[in-house]
């Protein structure tokens, strides 16, 4: 089993370069295999698979779009991030507050679910 230092290590690089829009680290810290399981559209949301199809689709954020880490733990291979999604659209600010729980392997996530409080 991972260790939780190393679970959030692996996550906290996943993070960075979605803050940063970097394709090649997403990719990166990714199993090639990995699942995200977005919230939009509601109830049940998107499922996509592939480190480079989710890379893709976090190159796609608004250059104002940011996630505000509220708290964030883990056990083992498991993390959970509470956050706030904040964005600009044609001038007027917006947020959504949720959580992803993540699942590592190898170094890598190869798990990310959302969910939302808004919706």
């Amino acid at each position: 089993m991972a260790s939780a230092d190393g679970t959030i290590e692996a996550v906290d690089r996943l993070l960075m370069a979605i803050t940063d829009r970097n394709h090649a680290k997403m990719v990166a810290s990714m199993t090639t295999d990995c699942v995200f399981e977005d919230t939009d559209p509601r109830p049940n949301g998107t499922r996509i698979v592939g480190n480079e199809a989710i890379a893709e689709y976090f190159s796609g954020m608004g250059p104002d779009d940011a996630f505000e880490i509220e708290e964030k733990f883990a056990c083992g291979d498991r993390c959970v991030v509470l956050w706030n999604y904040h964005w600009v659209r044609e001038g007027v600010p917006g947020n959504n507050r949720g959580a992803d729980i993540f699942r590592v392997q190898g170094a890598r996530v190869s798990q990310k679910l959302a969910y939302t409080k808004n919706g």
